[in-house]
This record gives C-alpha cells, structure tokens and sequence, in this order.
C-alpha cells in the first residue's frame, strides 16, 4: 500500500468514518433482512483493512477487539439511517394529490429561501384543516412554496419560528418523472417531509410571531441585520451575491451570473464552505497575534461559531468549523492533530446529527475537494516543481506554485462528482480558478470588515465595501469571460460508475503510488482500458440502430416532444411553459438533453405562440446549437413571442414558416407531414387553431400531432384528410381538453394509443373527462405524463413499442 494511503486508513476517525458511513448508505438502500449479511461484510472488510494495516507483533485480540469496533460502528449507521427513514412522519400523505385545498397551521424552520417570484421554507405542521372540518395533527413536516416576489411581499419580515397559516395544494413528492431527471421524492426525503405545498401570497396569514427570547432569536436578529447592511452597502446586483457568499442566501442571485459561474467552473465559491471558514478564522488569529494562545483560541472560536449558525449550519460550513476547533483545541492544549482526522471526526458528527447529510451534493464535494487537497496537494506540487523550475525565480512564485497545486488537487478529486451532479466539465475551470479564488478571499474579507465597521465607522466602511464591490466586479466579469469562450463547457453524458470509480482509482494511483511515473501512466492506462472493454461507455444519445424513437417529455401544463430518427437526427417540437420562476427549458429539458449527451437540434419546431408551447425556448436557444426553427405565423405582439423572436435572430438560426401541404423528410423511411394550418380559406379564430398539425410517418407506423387545435382545426383536418389522418399514436389536442379530441376527428384517426400531456392537479382540469371516455369507447390505450411521466415509443416502421425508461 502507498505510503498516503496508508497513512489515510491508519487514522482512527477516518477509519470510524468510513464503516459509519458505510452503514448509513446500507441503511438507505437496504431493508432490515439484509441486516445480518452487511453486517459480515463489514466484518470481513474490517479484518482485510486490519491485516493491510496490521503489524507483526499485534496481538490476534486486539486485531479481533477493532473487527467489533468497526462492525458496530456499521450496524449504528446503518441504524442511525433506517431510523431516521422509517422515524419520517407521513401522515400528511392522506391529504396529498387532491383538488380541494388544504389550511395548514404550522411554524416555520428554516430560513425563507427567496427567489426570483418564489419563496420557500420548511414547515412543522401543527394542524390541518380541510373546508368539511379540522383534523389535529403532531409535528409533520413539509415544504412550501409561496409565489410572490419577495419574503417581504408574503410576510413582512419572515423568519424561522413565525407560526404561518397557509391555504393551498398539498402534493405528495415523486420520483424522476422524465429520464435520469430529478428525483423529488429522494429530496424530499432527504429534508425530512413527504409532501409540499404551493400558494399564493393572498393564502398566507400570518398567525404569531417568533418574539420569544433566545440565542436563535438572537441569531436570526443578526442574520437580519447584516443582511439589511449587505443592502444598504453594495447596489443590488452584487448584494445579493455577497449575501450568498457571507450568509448563504443565494435565491435572488440573477441566473445569468449562476450561469456564467457554472460555466466557467467557479460556480463552488459561492458555496458557504471551508473557504469562507478559514477567511473568517484568519480575520480574528492573526491581528489577535499579540495574545496568548489560550485567550486568542476562545474568540477566535466563538467568532467562527457564529458565523457557522449565521449560514444555517450548512454542512460544508459545520464540517470545517469542526474540523477547526479540533485544529486550534489541539494547538491551545498543545497536543497535535492531522487536518484529515480532525475532518474525519467533523464528518461522523454530522451524520451522527443527520445521515441525509451524506447524500447531499455539498457534502460530498466539500469532503472531496479536502480529502483532494490533503492526499494529493504535495504530490501536484512536486510535480509542477519539476515541470515548471523556473517558478522560484519569479515574484510570488511561490504563491503562484500552491494556488496552481491547490486547484489542480481538488478539480482532480471532485471532477467525478461534477459530472454526475452536473454532466458538464468545464476547459476553462483551471484558469477561473487561479483568477477567481483569490479575488473571493479579498471579496470576503473586505465586506466582512465591511460590515462590522458600519455600525462603529460608515466611513471606513464604505471604504472597505468599495473594495469588495470592484473585487467582486472583477469575479463577475473574469466568469463571463471565460464562459464565453468557445467551447469553455462540454456536456458529458451518464457516465457508468464502474468508469467513474477506475477513474478515482487512477487518480490515486497516479498521484500517490512510488513508482516512476512511466510505471504509473502505464498501469492506469491498463485499467481504463479494461474499464471500457468490460463496461463500455456508450453515451445513450441516439435511439437504436433503425429504430424511430418518439418521447412525450413530462413538461408540466405543457407540451415537449422530442423525435429521434433512425438516422440520428433530432427534432423537438414545442418547449413547455415559462412561468412562475419555473422555465422548463432550463428545469427539464437542458438536464435531460445534458444527461443524453444531446448538444444539438436539427430543428425545432413551436406550434403556436401560447406560454405553455414555446416557455422554454429561449434557454434552447442560448444553450444549444439549433439548425433551424420552424414556427407558424401570425404571432401576437406579446412579450414571450417577441422574445423568442430576438432569442431566435440572436442565435442566428434560419426560421421556416410551416403551411398545410408543405413536407420535411426527416430521414430515408421518415416523413413529417404539416396539416394545419391552411394556406387558404377563411381564417380559424384563436392561437389554439392556428397550431400547426403534423403527420409523423415511420415505414407504416404513424404519429398525429396536432399542438393545441382545438374542434374546428380538427374538423377541417377530418373533412380535408379523412383517412389519411389514420394513426397508431395521437397525442390528444390542447392537453386532453374537450374543446378538442372531437368525435369526427378521433373517427378518422382511430388512434391505438393516445398520449395526453397536461400537469399535475392543473387548474383546467385537464384531461376533460369527456375525452377519456370517448377515448376508452373507441379501445384506445391512454398514457398520461401527469401520472406516469415521459411516455417513450419506440418503432422499426412495423411494430411499435412502449420503452420503459423508469428501469434505465
């Protein structure tokens, strides 16, 4: 074993870490049958660490005494995390996935997350209230959301512990409802609540304020206050970025500047962490210099622990403070510490306090880019010193050789938990980071001095505040850059784990083995490549070899189709709505088309101009690369189409106006045929009618498409096609309403299939139950995307089947 691995297993709460760990993730995804049998492999894996680790003098005992040290360390934390699942209170499920609405009475205990249009919070229910009467509850928990442009516009001044009352629709968390999307019932579990809530501002009351005297009212006093002077000393667009970086408050930040972050790879200094920790410590250590170190260490300390509970005891932030104290007890007691078991120790008490912590990304890419740091900083050190020899000769050089090694470690360490988190690498990460990393330090440091001298000096405040505010300028305008730059980020597909973990092991292998370095590449190149003969990595980006696939994507009150063609090219028609603070673009359909390794369309098609059609098109536009786009005409002089129409001349894509009669050939054996709208004859009233209708054929598999037509679109198209427009797959007009679906046009299909796309307990009531039972009296299959999600078929021209893509 390598001499840093050997010296990472061989510290005690790193050890005790792990199988603790271990046994929460067992606890997550197992049963309690399995009990038994995981806790054998825990054993066998203690003894085969032991043996590794054991010397030759060591008593059988004590290698025996530590095997049942480890094993019951697993069996807590698989306890630990079965507990905490089968310990969640669900009982709010009975009131969930209805119509009616629901009044809760409940305190809030988090802090109010704003957002653009939205705020959200966690709440301890207390009583539940439906029209026919009230039902007293315990103390379950859920999420909500209220709709309104600031806290302040719900609530004035809402904060953690106000006793709400709050009237809206209670749904219960689900899991992904479009491939490899998001899974919200795993989040929501993750917070500790099964079911949400969405409102208005007008259905909230307030109904008692939190005015009881306490350290967290105290707290929450603070946090209010240097939030109110994070306003009054920075112009809004960098208040609130520096509110996200001080006080993890990061909703209101614009997403243009999330965005261009992201891309450039910098996107995690704006998580409150390690970073903003030790900027922190070292703003009380080092001007205390002078003091003893037993009275420098408790202010020191008491300063840091404040500002833990000021960003809400976030994981990153908890583990480094942690990690700290035991770092700086040990020093005032002079007794010495390793940083990587002092963050072992750190780790195991979060998970001690909750065990969900470990599944959340912050956590694992905090814990990764320390653990990156410690293993493998000296060896990317030595390695640039012996690349780069001419670096000590230079000013700073040596300043420039750690920032260089830093950044190097811990992308090296975190780049597997980007892609899977993310399924983006970005070039330009490297160089951001030399640029950007340093700038946050001064942007930290002068609006934290900042703030504590607005109340004793505004002068000198203002002063400092003007510094943070050009450092940050420069933060800003070095991502947006850098972004910019072509190809700055690439897209990765799902990767397989077996790949992911041979590239850690290669990783390790190359940065930590003792072997030359020829010896090193060529073992590592060995195990990638048995990685990829063995397990492939074939990015899932085209439908199968001769094989059509058309995918009814979930989007909500909307449409999102996506046509893939045995020839590999790539049609989507319509986007989704955009509403809310909720853009299916970005929310849906980028996720996915990232998650396939999708980076281009060969066109895009908007059948008419309504929200819920072309709501996510702008982000398509602006994010992928689209060959052309294909609308109807007229369009109204409204803001969301004249937006699309600029975001279309802005990326430079060549726009088709579709009429009936026109054809695309899309591949060898497919065709698109256009139905609607007419080219001649009197005009058809409303948006709806002016969508355009399309004929997909596949050898002598058919889809009917009609966008939002409604009864006199379709009876035209009846009158006009008749049998012509025989299908094998319909997706029901304007979302399943019964001003479509009209009898003489489902007579002229005859749809074996029907898919109907529509949202959620949405406010229209959709799908009209007219519709299915007329439907169900013709003998068609119904498929629903607010029940089961996507709805993918799959056709060689002949058969047509239903792909299951929940079993992926």
């Amino acid at each position: 074993m390598s001499a840093p691995l050997a010296r990472l297993v061989q510290q005690p709460a790193v050890r005790a870490f792990v199988f603790f760990a271990a046994g929460v993730v067992a606890g997550d995804r197992t049963d309690a049958q399995a009990m038994p049998a995981l806790v054998c492999g825990a054993c066998a894996a203690a003894l085969a660490l032991l043996v590794l680790l054991a010397r030759p003098w060591r008593p059988v005992w004590y290698v025996l005494r530590d095997v049942l040290l480890y094993a019951a360390l697993f069996a807590a934390g698989y306890a630990r995390m079965a507990g905490t699942v089968q310990g969640m209170d669900t009982t709010l499920l009975q009131y969930a996935d209805s119509r009616e609405k629901i009044t809760v009475r409940g305190v809030v205990r988090s802090y109010p997350m704003d957002k653009p249009g939205r705020v959200s919070f966690l709440v301890d229910v207390s009583d539940v209230r439906r029209d026919t009467g009230g039902v007293a509850h315990g103390a379950a928990r859920m999420q909500a959301t209220v709709y309104a442009a600031r806290a302040s516009g719900v609530v004035p001044g809402i904060r953690r512990g106000d006793t709400l009352l709050l009237r809206g629709k209670m749904l219960s968390a689900r899991p992904a409802r479009n491939p490899r999307g998001f899974d919200a019932r795993v989040y929501a579990r993750r917070l500790g609540c099964a079911v949400t809530m969405s409102c208005t501002a007008e259905d909230v009351r307030l109904a008692g304020r939190a005015d009881a005297p306490g350290p967290m009212a105290a707290i929450d006093a603070v946090h209010e206050s240097l939030a109110r002077g994070i306003d009054a000393l920075f112009p809004a667009r960098h208040a609130s970025v520096i509110a996200g970086l001080l006080l993890g408050d990061r909703g209101m930040i614009d997403d243009d500047v999330t965005a261009s972050m992201r891309d450039a790879g910098v996107i995690h200094v704006m998580a409150v962490s390690g970073l903003h920790v030790g900027i922190i410590l070292s703003l009380v250590w080092y001007p205390l210099g002078r003091l003893r170190l037993a009275a420098r260490a408790p202010l020191a300390l008491a300063l840091l622990w404040i500002y833990t509970v000021l960003t809400g005891l976030a994981p990153p932030v908890l583990r480094a403070s942690i990690a700290s104290t035991a770092v700086v007890c040990g020093a005032a007691l002079q007794r010495s510490t390793t940083t990587l078991n002092a963050m072992a120790a750190a780790g195991l008490m979060i998970l001690l306090a909750d065990p969900n912590d470990l599944f959340l990304p912050g956590f694992q890419l905090s814990f990764g880019a320390a653990v990156s740091l410690i293993l493998f900083e000296p060896r990317v050190r030595g390695l640039l010193q012996r690349l780069l020899p001419f670096v000590h000769r230079i000013p700073a050089g040596e300043s420039l050789l750690s920032l260089l090694s830093m950044t190097g470690a811990a992308q090296a360490g975190t780049l597997p938990l980007l892609v899977v988190y993310f399924g983006q690498f970005s070039l330009v990460s490297f160089l951001a980071n030399l640029a950007v990393v340093p700038l946050i330090f001064v942007v930290t440091a002068c609006a934290s001095v900042a703030l504590f001298l607005l109340p004793l000096w505004p002068a000198a405040a203002l002063l400092y505040a003007a510094a943070a505010d050009a450092a940050l300028g420069l933060v800003l305008w070095t991502s947006a850059t850098l972004a910019s730059l072509p190809y700055a980020v690439i897209d990765l597909p799902a990767v397989p784990l077996p790949l992911l973990l041979c590239y850690l092991l290669c990783t390790i292998l190359v940065l930590s083995w003792r072997r030359r370095l020829r010896v090193r590449l060529a073992v590592t190149t060995t195990l990638c490549a048995a990685a990829l003969a063995v397990f492939g990595w074939r990015a899932e980006t085209d439908a199968p070899p001769g094989v059509l696939r058309v995918t009814f994507l979930d989007a909500g009150q909307g449409d999102a189709v996506l046509v893939e063609t045995p020839g590999g090219r790539k049609l989507l028609i319509d986007t989704g709505p955009s509403s809310g603070g909720f853009d299916t673009g970005e929310r849906v359909l980028l996720p996915y088309f990232r998650a396939r390794g999708i980076r281009n369309l060969d066109a895009l098609l908007l059948t008419h101009p309504d929200d819920d059609h072309i709501g996510g098109a702008c982000t398509l536009l602006r994010s992928l690369r689209i060959a052309s786009c294909c609308v109807s005409r007229p369009w109204p002089a409204a803001p969301l189409p004249a937006a699309v129409d600029s975001a279309i001349r802005a990326a430079r894509v060549p726009l088709t106006v579709l009429r009936a009669g026109q054809m695309l050939r899309l591949d060898a054996e497919t065709r698109l045929y256009v139905l609607s709208p007419p080219r001649d004859g009197p005009p058809l009233e409303g948006t709806n009618n002016v969508s355009i209708m399309l004929l997909l054929r596949h050898g002598a598999v058919s889809f009917l498409l009609p966008g939002d037509a409604e009864k006199e679109a379709e009876e035209r198209a009846a009158r006009r096609y008749g049998d012509l427009l025989r299908c094998d797959v319909l997706k029901c007009g304007h979302h399943g309403s019964a001003t479509s679906s009209s009898p003489a046009f489902l007579d002229a299909a005859r749809p074996r299939h029907a898919v109907v796309s529509c949202g959620r307990l949405n406010k229209f009531k959709h799908p009209a139950p007219v519709t299915l039972l007329q439907l169900a009296a013709r003998g068609t299959a119904v498929y629903r995307t607010d029940v089961g999600g996507a709805v993918i078929f799959e056709s060689d021209g002949t058969r047509l089947r239903t792909y299951d893509w929940t079993k992926e």
